[in-house]
């Protein structure tokens, strides 16, 4: 069985491609998400995956029947508060805004703190070995992830002692002609997310270059270009592409715009385009619609 571990709505876009593929050609592949907060049931690209036969689950509904009441209770609590986002129940609470606002929060806080916990606890390297057992992983693929994510650590480790090969697949398109353009990134810190992993499938020579300069062996890099977007899957994802979009009521004469701002550590000007955005907002001429990047949850 080939796996995939996706996380965020990027990882789903850039991955989902190489496992239709792979499906189409009669692999044994599977989709896990290692993301507690992230919804897979209404992700309508896994929702198509499911519809050609892959198996698309949370990895952490899955292979855990070693697992004792402890950690099943554990797990309940922080999937309710953390994953879900519900509240604390209490009707008074919910009659003040700001009250309520805080009540999501401390669930948020408490839901994180019992998640941390339930991973440090249960979701061990022998937990990892017992995944990869039972789910007969021939192959397992990450995105560019840090290992330190989730449970990814532990995954790598025990593919490592049972001599099944890691994959890094890319969650974009890698555009940037200097290293400055993040914060907080260096040669070392990229060495270290990249070395874990047996294998880097990169997108271009540009990305590729980088990593050799950080320390990553070149054999272990590999150019393939993007998936996403390859003409055979632009044409099969404009076909299951929801279609929310209503066009009656607006004008056609008015021109439209959609703003995609990134992530502010990648050393954007936040006050520059927080006034682009206003700007955007008072010109009766457009119908401006803003999507924020897809990796915060805000």
């Amino acid at each position: 069985m080939y796996l995939f571990c996706v996380r965020h709505f990027n990882d789903v876009d850039h991955i989902t491609p190489i496992v239709w593929k792979m499906k189409q050609d009669n692999y044994a592949v599977a989709v896990y998400c290692i993301n507690p907060r992230y919804d897979i049931e209404n992700d309508y690209r896994l929702k198509f995956l499911k519809e050609q036969g892959v198996t698309v689950e949370s990895i952490y509904d899955a292979f855990d029947q070693k697992m004792n009441g402890l950690h099943h209770a554990m797990r309940r609590l922080f999937l309710r508060f953390y994953a879900k986002g519900e509240k604390f129940s209490s009707h008074q609470v919910e009659k003040l805004l700001l009250l309520s606002r805080l009540n999501q929060l401390a669930a948020q806080i408490i839901g994180r703190v019992l998640y941390e916990l339930t991973r440090i606890s249960f979701y061990r390297k022998s937990w990892a070995q017992y995944f990869l057992k039972e789910s007969e992983a021939q192959l397992l693929c990450f995105d560019h992830i840090l290992p330190s994510r989730y449970v990814v650590n532990v995954l790598l480790e025990a593919a490592k002692e049972k001599s099944i090969p890691t994959l890094a697949l890319p969650h974009g398109v890698y555009l940037y002609t200097n290293e400055s353009y993040k914060a907080r990134t260096s040669a070392k810190q990229r060495f270290h997310k990249f070395n874990r992993f047996d294998y880097v499938i990169v997108q271009n020579h540009l990305r590729k270059d980088v990593l050799v300069s950080s320390g990553i062996a070149g054999e272990k890099i590999i150019v393939l270009g993007s998936a996403r977007f390859c003409g055979e899957w632009i044409a099969q994802n404009k076909k299951i592409l929801p279609k929310i979009i209503e066009s009656t009521g607006r004008d056609p004469e008015r021109l439209r715009v959609v703003f995609m701002p990134s992530k502010p550590r990648c050393r954007i000007d936040v006050e520059r385009m927080h006034n682009t955005i206003d700007l955007l907002a008072s010109l009766s001429e457009i119908e401006a619609v803003v999507k924020p990047h897809t990796r915060p949850y805000w």
